[in-house]
């Protein structure tokens, strides 16, 4: 298969690239080729500007079923055998086609996410952002660092933080707080040399980076509900006083 319909082991821009591309050339209306095709079409994939269609189609997914919901989601792992089958099948067809999958099927699919994010050529977080993470000493220094991704990266590691804060908010039911959600999938974000992937202690080092970055985005978000609950009752009271 060429390059062209990989879908596992590509850069972050060309995923971008190539959803670009494609939506330039999809021109809203839909013909009978592309109603035929086992995809779904680019513009329900690539909704989000700067993240690949296929984080948003895994994201998607994990949605819809509400895996959040599913005790050691992301923790867990399918078989070996199971894994590999379905990753032939995707590279085969040139698509994720997740609809195929439902909510029994998320711990195979929440391992395709993970080994699709390891497969980045470059991964998310680039071996020199990594660096000067690793050197931070502040939640300031870390933030001005994060500021330094290239808008691809940037954007999605944003949009997946997100999703995972929203697996965190259900911890008590799916047993993964921070910290599991840190070691399972921080690792696969950062670009790492062949040394390091079998280090255990920098493996330690990874996840710590992504927890304190997850844990300064959840404050973040946790700072801007509050603010926007205080706009809202504050609104409300100034209602109530002309009814």
């Amino acid at each position: 298969m060429g390059k062209k319909n990989k879908i596992f082991g590509n850069t972050l821009d060309y995923l971008v690239k190539r959803a670009e591309d494609e939506l330039k050339k999809t021109n809203i209306n839909l013909d009978s080729s592309t109603k035929s095709l086992k995809k779904k079409p680019i513009t329900s994939r690539y909704v989000v500007k700067h993240i690949p269609p296929e984080i948003q189609e895994f994201v998607q997914f994990f949605t819809k079923n509400e895996v959040w919901n599913v005790e050691g989601i992301f923790r867990k792992n399918s078989s070996v055998k199971d894994l590999k089958k379905a990753k032939k099948i995707i590279e085969d067809e040139g698509s994720l086609n997740l609809d195929k999958y439902d909510k029994g099927d998320s711990i195979l699919v929440s391992g395709l996410f993970k080994n699709f994010l390891a497969e980045i050529q470059g991964r998310i977080i680039p071996y020199k952002i990594y660096i000067k993470l690793k050197e931070a000493k502040t939640d300031a220094d870390l933030k001005e660092v994060l500021k330094e991704l290239p808008i691809n990266n940037y954007e999605t590691l944003n949009y997946i933080n997100q999703f995972v804060l929203k697996i965190n908010d259900h911890c008590e039911t799916n047993y993964m707080n921070l910290s599991n959600l840190s070691i399972v999938i921080g690792p696969n974000l950062f670009e790492l040399t062949n040394d390091e992937m079998v280090n255990l202690n920098i493996t330690v080092i990874s996840s710590d980076i992504y927890k304190n970055i997850l844990r300064i985005r959840k404050t973040e978000r946790d700072n801007a509900e509050v603010h926007i609950n205080i706009i809202v009752l504050i609104y409300f009271n100034n209602y109530k006083k002309y009814i």
